[in-house]
């Protein structure tokens, strides 16, 4: 047996008794055994692809792009293909080609979207230029960074949930939103973990294998006595 980082690659030779019962691979049959317990026949080694991840960021001050290139770090430790895109590079072409994309965008201003996701967001918008269907082959998840201290809370990234949902896209997990008048650092943690989940069982990895960078709070409550 041959352990790898990634893969761990088996040679076995059954006996003639493991052969009649039908379930296992014949004898010789190269089998590559993953962290999911499933297995596939005849595959090369280092010749799957990692799953691929991208992360869209729109940030004004720094916040959300600082929780993308987090995310991905976190992704690329758990086995993931990642990287983040700023938004201000999104062209069509890179959602209607599919795949599993992850935005993390902020609400700036009174309900506006970060100047870096101007365009992305007038192309989403209904008559914006997208069509329904053009993301039919785009899986998606989406944490959006605002404070209820405004009145438009979270208002761009609930717009960019429904609209990709509208336009054909598939959600791994619901709408997600972080809230700096209380603690978006919390919030995001949360997010995070329950996106590597989402996402490992998307792929059809074991969630429960995944190393999580867990954030944890602790509050201490001290009880007076009545003499107190």
């Amino acid at each position: 047996a041959l352990v790898g980082v990634e893969l761990v690659v088996i040679y076995l030779s059954f006996f003639s008794s493991s052969e009649e019962k039908g379930g296992g691979p014949k004898k010789g049959e190269k089998v590559v055994a993953r962290a999911s317990g499933k297995y596939r026949k005849d595959v090369p080694r280092g010749s799957e692809k990692k799953p691929k991840v991208t992360v869209y960021f729109g940030s004004q001050t720094g916040t959300a792009e600082g929780y993308a290139k987090e995310f991905v770090q976190e992704a690329k430790r758990n086995r993931f293909d990642a990287e983040s895109r700023d938004l201000e590079c999104f062209t069509p072409s890179l959602l209607k080609n599919g795949g599993l994309a992850v935005f993390i965008v902020a609400t700036y201003g009174e309900g506006e979207p970060t100047d870096n996701a101007k365009k992305f967001v007038e192309w989403i918008r209904e008559g914006g230029g997208a069509a329904d269907g053009d993301l039919g082959m785009l899986d998606y998840c989406v944490f959006g960074l605002g404070s209820t201290d405004y009145e438009h809370y979270n208002t761009i990234a609930t717009l960019v949930d429904e609209r990709l949902g509208a336009l054909g896209a598939r959600r791994v997990m619901p709408l997600s939103l972080g809230n700096e008048a209380l603690c978006m650092a919390d919030d995001y943690g949360e997010f995070k973990a329950a996106a590597m989940r989402s996402i490992a069982a998307h792929f059809g990895t074991d969630p429960n294998a995944l190393k999580l960078d867990l954030r944890f709070q602790y509050k201490v409550t001290v009880h007076s006595t009545r003499e107190e």
